[in-house]
């Protein structure tokens, strides 16, 4: 689906009577709007020979429009180059628009193993490379990422972590701990989905930063959906977090449940997700994730717009959502107030926490309640327990 900037009603229901300036005509990537709007035009390709790429929303069949679930580019070497965004199924639209083209070679990445995929010539871990004959095809080819049948049957996990500013080191440790996390699910019987990261990916917000981690996490044997933190966007004049990693505001299924990731990177929302807010969580309960958390009393560090994490806390509750998930603190907190909060931790940050809980979060989906912690060693410091959040068995 397209994610207007803004509901048409919004200037009504604020009272406003007079002419507005298009939203980010002068661009601030601070802004969590201007960075959605960044991220909505990064979600399609227009290739110099007029072929065009799009991410697509799997649950509609529609391709005259486009959504926000992965990212575009051109790669180094010269491909066309998709970041699929969400954790499993996915759907792109190639567009020919009477382009002279026969045959398109691109690449998709964050691509879970386990993901069937029709013109595949080439597999690297969650890389693909994809080659499509478009001589006699319609003007619009549909691709779709699809799981085998049956991989849902057993139930699915997921692991949610954040928090890596100056320390990527310990976090290549915890992404090495995600081979034995896969290894673990599979003697379960569970399908193993990826990793949700809650924000913080850098220090600085500079581009290498964000390279270095997407290095980083090319390495895991399991894709990750990505939300940025407070500290991924300090630079206004460029969408360096988008530009590498997409959306910060993803909604999508994984075995029945549905995720959603909302970018509180600037401690509120963009105004047209606020907007669309029910269009984001659907209709059912959810397992929510964002980088602060929504119930500051237990954080002692709130949010730019309270309401904003009050209006979640509504929705959320009035849902039934069984979890909501969070970073920012780099200790693992469990809080039940309003509805079940856990603070999933630091993947290696440990400024403003007198004792940093290094590791990550293993969650079930079907069984959100046995959620349960695994500590990871860091470079210069051990796992420290918490009676709030127990260890893994």
């Amino acid at each position: 689906m397209i994610r207007w900037t803004k509901a048409w009603w919004l200037p009504l229901a604020l009272g406003s009577v007079h002419c507005a300036r298009t939203e980010c005509a002068n661009p601030d990537y601070h802004d969590a709007e201007c960075r959605l709007i960044a991220a909505h035009e990064m979600a399609r390709l227009q290739r110099a020979d007029g072929l065009e790429l799009r991410f697509q929303d799997p649950n509609t069949r529609a391709t005259d429009s486009w959504s926000s679930l992965g990212r575009w580019r051109i790669g180094s070497d010269g491909l066309s180059e998709g970041r699929v965004g969400p954790l499993g199924p996915f759907r792109i639209s190639l567009h020919r628009n009477d382009a002279p083209v026969q045959r398109l070679r691109f690449r998709l990445t964050n691509v879970h193993p386990d993901v069937l995929l029709e013109g595949q010539v080439a597999r690297d871990g969650l890389t693909r490379v994809l080659e499509v004959d478009l001589s006699e095809e319609d003007d619009v080819v549909v691709i779709e990422g699809t799981l085998p049948r049956g991989t849902c049957g057993s139930g699915a996990r997921v692991a949610a972590v954040g928090d890596v500013q100056t320390n990527p080191q310990a976090f290549a440790t915890l992404l090495d701990a995600m081979h034995q996390e896969l290894a673990d699910a599979d003697e379960t019987g569970q399908w193993f989905a990826g990793l949700l990261f809650l924000g913080d990916a850098s220090e600085d917000g500079t581009r290498e930063e964000f390279d270095e981690i997407e290095q980083l996490l090319a390495r895991a044997p399991v894709p990750t959906a990505m939300t940025p933190g407070n500290h991924d966007i300090t630079h206004g004049t460029q969408p360096l977090y988008t530009q590498v990693f997409g959306d910060g505001n993803l909604s999508f299924d994984v075995c029945g449940t549905r995720l959603v990731l909302l970018d509180s990177g600037s401690a509120e929302l963009a105004g047209s997700v606020v907007g669309d807010l029910s269009g984001f969580l659907g209709e059912g309960p959810v397992i929510f994730g964002t980088h602060y958390p929504l119930q500051p009393v237990h954080t002692t560090n709130g949010w730019t717009r309270e309401d904003h994490a009050q209006l979640l806390i509504s929705e959320l509750a009035q849902r039934d959502s069984p979890l909501v998930l969070a970073g920012h603190v780099h200790r693992r907190v469990a809080v039940d107030r309003a509805l079940p909060h856990v603070i999933v931790g630091t993947g290696g940050a440990s400024q403003g926490a007198v004792e940093p809980d290094f590791g990550y979060l293993r969650l079930p989906l079907g069984r959100p309640s046995e959620r349960c912690f695994v500590p990871t060693p860091t470079i210069g410091g051990e796992p420290t327990a918490r009676s709030a959040l127990e260890d893994c068995p």
